[in-house]
């Protein structure tokens, strides 16, 4: 029995019965029928035929006028039985048959055409065969709408028994030759183009010249029965080719749209490919929806990931979407651009760059992200062709103080590697960056520079321009001393100032006088006037360096202090001036010692901490120790430097690795078949060649098939093999959607009616679509499906019961279902990130979940990792080289992504003594807390 409309039924109503529904149905009461029709259609959908009320719906609904009871009694000649035990036809549908033949010939447009639409639903040829007739005077209806209701209903009938119209192909090709109706002409072109392919495409060469004029609805669908059937199995190719051409020029978006995708699947002619994706975007940039441009841009990306060759020119048309507000069309643009990118039009693409970089001012977080990705875009470009990395990094150099604290990191990255890459910029961006130093503000951002200062200034006189840059970052020093002075140097009038300030303050406290009684205390004491000028002087203006460090930037200052050291010792080495060097290790000490004593004073924020004491007193002795002590120098001169270039080799590395494994995807081996389709077709005549068959061939590229053994491991058992009714359920994962496919079996010896699968979630999903409730035979099974949207990656539950009854029983019975718990993992991907983005995700995310680590496994330090990584699916960031060795301690970043776009951040810190446990801890961060929590019980099981 077929169903297309499902009425769920109240249980907490009873049930009437049949005499009751008949006597409502004889009521004169138009409202009282439509009631009792609705508990009809209700109970014949849950599996009772109420066969003797098909005489009383004959007798007093049929003759009824009114709309709503005639629509229903459209819904019960769908649902209800219409054949008798034998299989022979009911006697009571004659007169039905006679009736839906009245409403086709009914003079209301209306019900001409909500009568069609019902015979569109019917599946008996038995009462359809008499209604051929009237169907087809409908095609020539005056009213459109019932011309193509009855257009569809002719295609219906054909699918259903085709011997009913033998004719229908000629008779829908005589429709479309005079049809002028756009619908109309849309309906029969679906119709003709599939139950007759090959006379459809006699119609579309016949009159090839007017398709062109068609509505955008038609339209649609002669490109996509182009797509599907000619393209393959006409021999005039290249005459539907150039219909694709005009119609990319038409003034329906969609018809563009589909127009240009198809033509950029179906051919690798790339000039036909470059004209259809340069209409295609500029589609994009007229659309005003950023998510069409999405979409468009989508397709581009699709198209530059499988052809590249020669689609360098579409590159102008990309560069528009650079100046779009939105971020998501930017970033996918300028990953479009970078696929395109050549020698040939990198210095257009860099200009673009740059101007788009100077447009932006960094007020917003989205904005600054933005020039993130522009910087980042910028530093691809320099660091694939060489002979561009001077202008990039000058202008990023020039523009670096406008940058907010997150892009300057990335410039600062990019420099780095440009050092690193590239010896003979070296002087000259060192210069531009240095010069820069005074206008920075960021800690960050100071120490990358002054860090880059210290490994990269190898003549003397980058060593003197670092010097003066850093001493006029710092001013005047000792900076305790001059702070005291500053603090001794308030003038009267300022004085008087701060004593007005402190007089105004309220208090409360009282004294006691001589003779015993109270008096009140002014508050201006010696203390807090001593208070107030130390706030102002610490609200003075002074060199940016130097209010870092009085603001407890103490990371600075070691870094400072390791780059000093670094300085004098490199000076050493290229330089004679013995007293040149006395000078530098001086006022270097001076610097130190000076920032040592201030860290401890009341000047500071936060008063200095020990390590950073040990560290400065540590680049001191080395400033006067390392003379004739070569390890000494290697360490502060070479194994940090090494250790950056290592570090630069492995992203490197792993870049190739990445692009090689992409290539060895798409390769092809030499001894491969070629499929060459027009010889295939030749060879064979059975050779299936659509363009279906190559979509799927190109979609499942990477896509592993699933055995019968891993299908097994997701069959989920929700009943016990005990209870009455026994349910299982498959659990399958795609994309954004859980897909349950339930097996239903009935363990007893009676039937089950009106059994029901009631479903429930916990945690961020949703039930999309609900199995239908049916009847079940004697040990007989079935099999439903439900699906589940999930939104983002927090741990959920599905949970349920199943209800069913009988004739005999008196209620329904209900047997509680197992609970499925949501595999976090099945969500989750390793992925890849810059150790920047890692440690900016890490400052910005909330959620935290730190879990102690125990393990009596006999296992090393690496392996325990690489175990870790197996469990949590995460990819390790921490370069290999910083992993070697075996030292008792392992410190590693850990990273995946989850398909929303979700970011999970691990840190690992673990030590094992020798033939000891493991021990230490994981801290998890997220945006989200089921995934730091998820996460973090996966680790701690």
């Amino acid at each position: 029995m077929s169903c297309w409309t499902l009425v769920q039924q109240d249980s907490f109503l009873e049930t009437p019965s049949a005499d009751q529904l008949k006597t409502a149905l004889e009521s004169k009461n138009d409202y009282v029928k439509i009631s009792a029709m609705k508990t009809i259609l209700r109970i014949i959908i849950n599996g009772d035929p109420l066969s003797s009320i098909l005489m009383h719906v004959i007798r007093f609904v049929m003759p009824s006028r009114n709309k709503e009871l005639k629509k229903l009694l459209y819904y019960y000649w769908e649902i209800c039985p219409k054949y008798n035990n034998d299989g022979t036809m009911k006697q009571e549908m004659i007169l039905a048959c006679n009736s839906f033949r009245n409403d086709l010939q009914h003079p209301n447009e209306y019900i001409r055409g909500a009568t069609l639409r019902f015979l569109c639903k019917l599946k008996e040829p038995e009462l359809l065969e008499p209604l051929i007739p009237t169907v087809r005077q409908c095609l020539e209806h005056r009213h459109a709408y019932v011309r193509k209701t009855a257009i569809m209903s002719v295609f219906s009938i054909y699918q259903v028994s085709s011997h009913l119209i033998p004719d229908a192909a000629s008779l829908i090709e005589d429709v479309l030759v005079v049809e002028t109706e756009g619908t109309c002409k849309r309906n029969a072109l679906i119709v003709l183009c599939t139950i007759d392919p090959k006379l459809a495409i006699s119609w579309l060469t016949n009159n090839f010249d007017h398709i062109i004029s068609l509505n955008a609805s038609s339209l649609l669908i002669v490109i996509e029965f182009i797509r599907k059937i000619v393209i393959v199995n006409s021999p005039d190719k290249a005459k539907y080719f150039s219909l694709l051409l005009e119609l990319l020029h038409v003034p329906s978006s969609s018809v563009v749209f589909e127009a240009s995708t198809s033509l950029m699947n179906m051919t690798t002619n790339i000039q036909i490919i470059k004209t259809a994706a340069s209409r295609l975007l500029d589609l994009a940039t007229r659309e005003a929806d950023n998510n069409a441009k999405l979409i468009m841009l989508d397709r581009i990306a699709d198209l530059v990931h499988h052809e590249k060759s020669g689609l360098d020119d579409i590159v102008t048309d990309v560069l528009p979407f650079l100046a779009n507000t939105d971020f998501d069309v930017c970033e996918k643009a300028i990953s479009i651009i970078l696929s395109l990118v050549t020698t040939r039009n990198v210095d257009d693409i860099l200009e673009q760059l740059q101007k788009e970089l100077s447009k932006s001012n960094g007020e917003s977080e989205n904005d600054d992200a933005r020039r993130r990705a522009l910087t980042e875009a910028i530093h691809h470009c320099a660091i694939t062709f060489p002979q561009t990395a001077a202008t990039a990094i000058q202008y990023l150099l020039s523009h670096i103080s406008d940058f907010q604290s997150k892009s300057a990191s990335s410039v600062l990255s990019f420099v780095k590697e440009v050092m690193e890459k590239f010896p003979e910029l070296r002087s000259a961006n060192l210069t531009k960056l240095l010069l820069s130093l005074k206008e920075f503000r960021a800690g960050k951002i100071f120490r990358g520079v002054i860090w880059i200062a210290g490994e990269y200034c190898l003549t003397e006189a980058d060593i003197r321009t670092a010097w003066k840059s850093i001493r006029a970052s710092i001013g005047e020093i000792p900076i305790l001393a001059s702070e005291e002075q500053l603090l001794n140097d308030v003038s009267d009038s300022q004085e008087q100032d701060l004593l007005v300030d402190v007089q105004t303050a309220p208090s409360s406290s009282r004294k006691i006088l001589a003779d015993g009684t109270y008096a009140t205390e002014s508050a201006v004491t010696s203390e807090s006037l001593n208070a107030a000028r130390l706030e102002a002087v610490r609200a003075s203006k002074k060199p940016p360096l130097r209010t870092q460090i009085l603001g407890g930037d103490y990371y600075l200052a070691t870094a400072l202090a390791s780059a000093l050291t670094k300085l004098v010792m490199r000076y050493s080495q290229i330089s004679n001036d013995h007293e040149r060097l006395n000078a530098l290790r001086a006022e270097a000490t001076l610097i130190m010692t000076s920032i040592i004593r201030v860290g401890q004073s009341k000047f500071v924020k936060y008063t200095i901490d020990d390590d950073s004491i040990e560290r400065i007193l540590s680049c001191i002795k080395a400033l006067y120790s390392f003379e004739g002590f070569d390890p000494l120098q290697k360490v502060f001169l070479e194994d940090t430097k090494n250790a950056f270039s290592h570090i630069v080799l492995e992203n490197e590395k792993r870049q190739k690795a990445e692009a090689s494994l992409a290539n060895e995807r798409n390769a092809m081996q030499p001894d491969d078949t070629l499929n060459i389709r027009q010889l295939s077709r030749a060879i064979e005549e059975k050779a299936e060649t659509s363009f279906e068959s190559d979509v799927i061939q190109a979609a499942s590229d990477g896509i592993v098939m699933e055995d019968l053994s891993s299908k097994l491991d997701h069959v989920v058992s929700l009943t016990g093999y005990t209870d009455p009714v026994y349910v299982e359920a498959y659990v399958k994962i795609q994309q954004f959607d859980i897909i349950l496919d339930i097996l239903i079996v009935n363990r007893t010896d009676s039937t089950l009616q009106n059994l029901c699968l009631e479903l429930a979630t916990l945690g961020d999903l949703k039930i999309v679509e609900r199995p239908a409730p049916l009847n079940l035979a004697p040990r007989a099974f079935n099999s439903v499906q439900a699906t589940v949207k999930v939104s983002s990656t927090d741990s959920g539950v599905i949970f349920g019961a199943i209800s069913f009854g009988g004739k005999a029983s008196e209620e329904d019975r209900v047997v509680n279902l197992s609970s499925i718990s949501l595999n976090l993992m099945d969500y989750i991907k390793p992925a890849s990130c810059p150790e920047s983005k890692f440690r900016s995700m890490w400052t910005e995310f909330e959620w935290e979940n730190k879990v102690d680590i125990s393990s009596n496994e006999n296992i090393n330090l690496m392996e325990f990792l690489h175990k870790l990584m197996k469990k949590t699916n995460m990819n390790c960031l921490t370069p290999d080289a910083s992993l070697r060795g075996d030292c008792g301690f392992l410190s590693a970043n850990l990273y995946a992504r989850s398909i929303f776009g979700e970011d999970a951040l691990m840190s690992l810190s673990v030590e094992k003594s020798t033939d000891g446990p493991i021990s230490g801890h994981v801290r998890i961060r997220s945006k989200t807390q089921g995934i730091a929590l998820t996460l973090g019980s996966l680790v701690a099981a």
